[in-house]
């Protein structure tokens, strides 16, 4: 796909479920009127409804006919989770030829300028595959959350855009050995034939982590711009996102579907030429992975998983593993 990034429509993609709550429907009506609000006026919006209640779906039908032709909505007839459907909204950009594909969660709501923004940074570089941003924390009301009251694992994300930001080529590596997770989904627009090579796995959570891994593997580099954030919605009443209050074994999830990502994304990288390594620098590598998700899950308080990932690093390299619980003073897990 040949596209002049300059005048190509920009498509927002809405993965959408609801079981028939007012509150849901308010937050996708903030997440739609955002949109339309941007300065780049340049868009549309493909709405994906994951096979909600037959009321929810009439609702959709009726809330489209109160905005303009750019909005497209698809109405699905199996219910198949958040990953799936992207993929869904994801075909349906590349079918009308819509070269810039901007995730947006139903519930979170990007900055006015992300998509001048985005088109900006893909025609500054043909090399850029994804462009992302940060984002601030709001609570079930839209107020922003104080710092001290963000969830941890979340705070570990917005403390990774302050420094050694993830950027360049081979981001997969950056992402798995440094940050775990780095860009949130409703911050990160992404070109359409990469998300086409790299399809969202189809499971019910945790698939985001493992995608960005294999776009960072794919040649070509990430941007980082944190002029644009979003605002990424949290249940700070029960001091948990959503996918961690749906799903019960959201960090079990986590752990297979990261670890999955993330040597799917080395086997891509050595097959199209952009990473080179032996069998024991990709040891060495494994190794760093795995530490960096216990890391992770410490954090969490997934004192069980941690110490698996851990395990997992010493099996594949002892010597890799020690030293880097010591350089991050995680000695305890000697």
């Amino acid at each position: 796909m040949n596209f002049n990034y300059k005048n190509a429509k920009g498509g927002f993609i809405i993965p959408h479920w609801n079981d028939n709550r007012l509150i849901s429907k308010k937050y996708l009506l903030q997440t739609l009127d955002a949109i339309y609000n941007q300065t780049d006026q340049n868009f549309i919006v493909i709405l994906v409804d994951d096979s909600s209640p037959s009321d929810v779906k009439k609702q959709l039908y009726k809330i489209k006919e109160n905005y303009d032709e750019r909005l497209f909505l698809f109405v699905k007839h199996k219910n198949e989770g958040a990953g799936a459907t992207r993929n869904n909204g994801i075909m349906e950009a590349y079918k009308m030829n819509i070269p810039i594909i901007l995730f947006n969660d139903q519930d979170d709501i990007s900055h006015n300028k992300r998509l001048e923004i985005v088109r900006k940074e893909f025609c500054s570089n043909d090399n850029y595959n994804v462009v992302y941003s940060t984002f601030k924390v709001i609570d079930e009301n839209s107020n922003l959350v104080d710092k001290k009251n963000i969830p941890e694992e979340i705070a570990e994300i917005l403390n990774g855009h302050k420094q050694d930001i993830v950027e360049g080529e081979n981001a997969w590596l950056k992402i798995g050995l440094n940050k775990n997770y780095t860009n949130l989904t409703s911050s990160t627009s992404v070109k359409t034939e990469v998300a086409m090579l790299y399809p969202f796995p189809e499971k019910e959570t945790c698939e985001d982590t493992n995608t960005w891994f294999r776009y960072g593997a794919h040649k070509g580099e990430f941007k980082y711009n944190p002029s644009i954030p979003s605002l990424y919605r949290v249940n700070i009443s029960k001091n948990s996102t959503s996918s961690r209050e749906q799903f019960k074994k959201f960090y079990e999830w986590m752990v297979k579907l990261d670890s999955e990502g993330f040597i799917e994304a080395m086997k891509i990288a050595i097959e199209n030429g952009s990473f080179h390594a032996n069998g024991i620098k990709q040891r060495k590598i494994l190794a760093g992975f795995y530490v960096k998700l216990g890391e992770t899950l410490l954090i969490a308080k997934q004192y069980e998983l941690a110490l698996n990932q851990i395990s997992k690093a010493k099996k594949i390299d002892s010597n890799e593993t020690y030293k880097l619980l010591k350089k991050n003073k995680l000695d305890f897990f000697k």
